[in-house]
């Protein structure tokens, strides 16, 4: 797989950040004319392994195939499939030994452009759509502070509340651009925060394994 320079990456960060970004088509595959996207084979070396794993998940399951991205803060806003754009990812996902919380990696390849683009519009939807109704009840988008990975990343907070206003549900989830890929990683379920420390090992585990893609 062909990458283009860090300083390319950094240049390309700085439009980002600038918001002088050109997405992909709705609707259709994501390419990058500065590289070569990587095969599921070679994202499949960007899994970390159930050794690298907290000692309290066991992996549940793997797979992959052709999933919808959102390059744009309107696009992530409103999260419909028919305006996103399609691309190739692998994934894996471990359960809790004691309960429904899951730690879930997701590596996609969209295309080193393509992946900055990624970070921006999932920071602008922070701002432009922080919150929305769920049924009976609402959910609260806000940022999770973690640390500085890739090119660039993103952390959100997710928290569901129900009609009452209890809190139901609590997910957290994290982009990093790296190359040409976007690397997910998600904590669902996580009614204890006190787990996040689990999550933030995994996080670093995962994302330092993304140079293996190649």
């Amino acid at each position: 797989m062909t990458r283009i320079s860090r300083a390319s990456r950094l240049s390309l960060a700085v439009m980002v950040a600038l918001g002088v970004a050109v997405p992909a088509t709705p609707g259709q595959a994501v390419t990058d004319p500065f590289d070569e996207l990587p095969t599921s084979e070679e994202m499949k070396r960007a899994l970390i392994t159930p050794e690298e794993i907290a000692p309290a998940y066991q992996q549940s399951t793997q797979g992959g195939g052709r999933d919808t991205v959102y390059l744009t803060t309107a696009e992530a806003c409103a999260r419909n499939a028919t305006n996103g754009h399609l691309v190739d990812y692998v994934m894996q996902d471990f359960k809790h030994y004691q309960g429904p919380t899951i730690i879930e990696q997701r590596v996609a390849a969209v295309g080193s452009e393509q992946a900055l683009d990624m970070i921006a519009a999932y920071v602008g939807m922070v701002r432009k759509c922080p919150s929305r109704r769920v049924g009976p009840g609402m959910l609260t988008i806000s940022r999770w502070k973690g640390p500085r990975l890739g090119d660039a990343s993103v952390g959100l907070l997710y928290e569901r509340t129900g009609s009452t206003g209890q809190l139901v549900d609590r997910d957290i989830t994290v982009l990093v651009a790296h190359g040409a890929v976007v690397l997910t990683m998600q904590h669902l379920n996580n009614q204890n925060s006190g787990d996040e420390a689990n999550f933030r090992s995994t996080l670093l585990a995962a994302a330092a394994k993304l140079d293996e893609i190649g």
